[in-house]
């Protein structure tokens, strides 16, 4: 049976030393990997010595945000073969924190997707609606534009963007209601499980329904903590959690895991 996914965003927090000693306690407490798939994305600066501590341990290391090119002038960025080469397996596109601060377009999320495809690294990508939009009943709408443009000329999972037959591609999609997002006020868990059966089934619509159920993986990320992570692993549609303010904690982010069923 495939373990609920459970990915820690640290966001602009915790020091160096701070991201090291909390991974060493995650790592110590191997129960935490028996309940969930783990994968951890602290800063940048972070995520070799990070990497170091999640070595030979079932623990994945993971990017907030990556570059769309492999290399060349683009001051500030980092690229996938970076990210490769001090052992992320994943990255983070299209955060709405990144979209609302820094711009970022469904098209600049298009060109992140193709590269990190084309590099074998696993995308997080996030979709999701503000409370206007949900408000005024436009968040299907929106959520179908963002994965139409987002999904712009990707080909099926299992072939990078260049062609290439890559091994067990897998690309994650997080559901993040913009409205949710750090008020400690999240979705209602079967809201939210209807959201996921519209991103599924515009997903099995291009690529078809076996390839989604084998290589798609669909989470909720918006305020999840330990009163109500239970009642998002109880829905089907709902297959992990992208966490941000309770998983840079160890109690909170242990408590959380722990309530896992």
């Amino acid at each position: 049976m495939k373990k609920f996914l459970v990915i820690a965003n640290w966001k602009m927090n915790l020091d160096l030393n701070s991201s090291f000693k909390l991974a060493k306690k995650i790592k110590a407490n191997k129960s935490l990997t028996k309940k969930a798939e783990l994968v951890l994305c602290p800063t940048f600066i972070s995520l070799e010595r990070v990497g170091q501590v999640l070595k030979n341990t079932k623990i994945s290391l993971g990017a907030q945000d990556v570059f769309w090119r492999d290399a060349g002038s683009f001051t500030g960025e980092v690229s996938a073969p970076m990210l490769k080469k001090i052992g992320c397996r994943y990255a983070i596109l299209g955060h709405s924190e990144r979209r609302q601060y820094l711009g970022e377009t469904d098209e600049i999320v298009n060109k992140k997707l193709k590269n990190v495809l084309a590099n074998n690294l696993t995308p997080i990508v996030c979709v999701g609606e503000n409370k206007k939009e949900r408000k005024s009943g436009k968040h299907i709408q929106v959520i179908k534009k963002q994965l139409s443009a987002g999904f712009k000329n990707i080909p099926a999972p299992g072939w990078s963007a260049l062609g290439r037959k890559t091994k067990n591609q897998k690309i994650i999609i997080a559901y993040e209601p913009i409205w949710a997002i750090g008020t400690g006020v999240a979705i209602n868990s079967s809201e939210a499980a209807k959201m996921h059966g519209i991103i599924r089934k515009y997903l099995e619509k291009k690529y078809g329904t076996s390839l989604v159920k084998n290589n798609f993986i669909i989470t909720y990320g918006g305020s999840v903590d330990k009163n109500n992570i239970l009642e998002f692993t109880k829905e089907a549609e709902i297959e992990g959690v992208l966490v941000g303010g309770a998983s840079q904690k160890w109690q909170s982010f242990r408590d959380l895991i722990k309530k896992i069923d």
